[in-house]
């Protein structure tokens, strides 16, 4: 590679590895994939009391107390939160702590993804304030599965919300379901004509014809936090993080990107939403490709048009290292994906990934080298690369120490960026 290597080694070595608490399921075997999983990526692990057989007597109520007591404290120690949910199955323990880990304010996720809905901005705040406390909803496959009990993630915007499923009324169509509610309590302050209106608005058509809906009473749990990944690694991969030269026995199959802006400092992250409603984020590139050549830097360029929609100065490019990505479902194999600091040099207006099939479009979120290595989750091996990208764009002359605050930066920008910054 032409760009120039930076030494991370020693200026990562005080980076910490991420703590996680567990909680949610007691089922043992559960807990300890989750256990090994997350130690795989580089985590430190506090896991829930499993072993109440090993008591030499029984445990009374100051014994479960104290159990209790010590879980939620794990919870506070932890940086964040994985909730272990097989088959989604939560218990009344379980929605303690993730209510608790909520009040925190810790990032939490889950091993099996929860069902996610939209919801209309003045709905999710009455929600989140408990005066809406019934969704109306098509019956779709999807809600078919849900049971009460199940966790239900509700996202406006940029905003999400967990809620717990408390009863649950299935009705052959719109008019038959709302003739026994309180319309207060589905859209606060309205009445049943407002209500309808309302309904109408979201579902066209639903009051014309039979069709299925559901009633869902909720409780609400708390606003997630607005970092929160939510969509954890797949169960099984990992990544760690190799400075230097790639490993002479792991292929080279794609390339990651710092982008940073030379003008206000801040790194580019995509927050990609999912087509089930969840949320990540992650650095721009992808996989190799033939008109790559075999070059990971013109992957990365590449990818930054496509996904990202800027052009980066390929000539100023640093390279730093690479992810070792193992274990992902689509390519089990040991992988590697070198990483790059490169300047941007022009924003176009955000627009479809071209190479996406669901042809999603992914928000450019401009914020400072440490905090995107939060927002990105992946623990030491991620503090590792950030710190060698402080390193490679404070060579490149880069104000990374004083960024511009954090906004999403989606419009276009036809003044080259390298030009603004020399005038």
């Amino acid at each position: 590679m032409a760009a120039e290597l930076i030494d991370s080694q020693t200026s990562a070595t005080t980076a910490g590895p991420v703590v996680v608490a567990l909680c949610g399921s007691r089922a043992a075997e559960s807990v300890r994939q989750a256990e090994a999983d997350l130690t795989l990526a580089g985590k430190i692990v506090l896991t829930p009391f499993m072993l109440p057989y090993l008591v030499p007597t029984p445990m009374g109520q100051t014994e479960r107390d104290r159990v209790a007591a010590l879980d939620r404290a794990k919870i506070a120690t932890a940086d964040e939160v994985v909730v272990v949910n097989p088959e989604r199955y939560l218990t009344d323990s379980a929605i303690d702590e993730i209510t608790f880990a909520l009040r925190l304010r810790r990032p939490l996720s889950f091993t099996e993804p929860v069902i996610a809905m939209g919801l209309r901005s003045e709905l999710f705040d009455a929600a989140l304030s408990g005066s809406k406390t019934i969704e109306i909803r098509r019956l779709d496959p999807k809600r078919l599965t849900l049971r009460p009990g199940e966790v239900i993630r509700f996202h406006s915007g940029q905003r999400s919300l967990l809620a717990r499923a408390k009863t649950l009324r299935r009705s052959p169509s719109a008019t038959a379901l709302i003739s026994g509610l309180d319309p207060s309590t589905v859209v606060p302050g309205a009445d049943r004509d407002e209500m309808v209106k309302i309904l109408e608005e979201i579902y066209p058509g639903l009051f014309d014809a039979e069709v299925p809906v559901i009633a869902i009473e909720i409780n609400v749990l708390g606003e997630l936090p607005a970092e929160s990944p939510f969509q954890p690694l797949p169960t099984g991969c990992s990544i760690t993080w190799h400075p230097g030269p790639p490993p002479a026995d792991i292929p080279v199959t794609g390339a990651a990107g710092w982008l940073v802006d030379p003008v206000d400092g801040r790194v580019l992250v995509q927050q990609r939403d999912s087509i089930d409603g969840g949320r990540r984020f992650t650095l721009p590139g992808g996989r190799g490709e033939p008109v790559d050549g075999d070059d990971p830097l013109a992957t990365l360029v590449r990818e930054s048009i496509e996904e990202s929609q800027v052009e980066i100065d390929a000539a100023s490019a640093v390279y730093l290292g690479c992810q070792i990505v193992t274990g992902h479902p689509d390519h089990p194999e040991p992988s590697a994906k070198a990483c790059f600091v490169v300047p941007i040099s022009l924003y176009e207006p955000i627009a479809p990934d071209v190479d996406d099939p669901a042809g999603r479009t992914y928000r450019r979120f401009m914020t400072s080298i440490s905090d995107a290595a939060r927002l990105l989750g992946r623990g030491c091996a991620g503090r590792h690369e950030a710190s060698a990208a402080l390193v490679a764009a404070r060579a490149l002359g880069i104000c990374v120490d004083t960024p511009t605050s954090a906004d999403f930066r989606d419009d276009g920008d036809t003044v080259p960026v390298m030009s603004r910054c020399l005038g």
